[in-house]
């Protein structure tokens, strides 16, 4: 098949656009660097799809047939900064098919615009774009008002919940701490060790007249030893026992 006698200015496939008249690849609009040589290489290719291209006719696109060169060298190396530039992968081609011992192939789907299409196309896209900015203001202002609300709502329940929290702390009075003397000891006869039951119900501590044992609940009181001197008390986790130490004298003391 023939090349088109008026090739397109503008190829397109994929993200890519190549632009002939500008000698420019653009991919999603923005411009991408290659060297000529593989650009004439690519657009001869893409203006060929589904042709096999044969390195015969790559030779002559770009040496002519007077000049001799490496040219087997040379198309290689064409071929291989197409493909980094398209991110094409020689194994799984998206874009160019390598055809053994006979050239290449360009699989890709194409489409073109010739430069009367591109000036219809642009004059379009600039009315299009006037109307577009329109619609997503109008289109932003009404999404923006359910947003605004929302977070109003949650600010005022925030609020709420903050209010309620100060007046709920504010009404709740603060516990008084009682004092509670739980022996009658005077200065001649001070307490010289003590410990309270984990249950909260005896006490047991040593005065200058020995051990003693009290019922927190009646204030009963019974006198376990007569030993006078510094105590130390270690109740038992059930409350029901308790080990009293003296330097050399060991107590115990079971519940009356």
């Amino acid at each position: 098949m023939a090349s088109p006698a008026h090739p397109p200015s503008v190829i397109c496939f994929g993200q890519f656009e190549l632009d002939a008249a500008r000698g420019e690849l653009r991919k999603a609009g923005i411009s991408l660097k290659i060297h000529p040589q593989p650009f004439r290489v690519l657009q001869l290719l893409a203006e060929r799809p589904r042709q096999i291209v044969a390195r015969e006719e790559i030779r002559n696109c770009l040496w002519g047939g007077n000049t001799f060169v490496d040219f087997d060298g040379g198309i290689n190396s064409c071929m291989n900064q197409i493909r980094v530039t398209l991110g094409d992968d020689p194994e799984k081609p998206r874009y160019i098919e390598t055809i053994p011992r006979r050239g290449y192939r360009f699989v890709a789907a194409v489409s073109s615009q010739y430069p009367a299409e591109r000036a219809a196309s642009s004059d379009v896209h600039a009315s299009d774009l006037a109307v577009v900015p329109k619609i997503n203001r109008e289109i932003a202002g009404v999404s923006r008002k359910p947003k605004l609300l929302a977070a109003i709502t949650a600010a005022v329940l925030a609020l709420a919940v903050i209010l309620g929290f100060y007046a709920w702390t504010s009404r709740s009075a603060p516990r008084e701490l009682k004092q509670t003397q739980l022996t009658a000891n005077s200065s001649d006869n001070p307490v010289t060790g003590d410990a309270i039951s984990p249950d909260g119900k005896y006490l047991a501590y040593s005065d200058t007249q020995g051990v003693h044992l009290k019922l927190l609940a009646t204030g009963e009181t019974q006198t376990l030893s007569q030993i006078s001197s510094d105590w130390y008390f270690a109740w038992f986790p059930d409350s029901t026992r308790f080990l009293g130490s003296e330097i050399a004298h060991q107590a115990c003391g079971p519940f009356p």
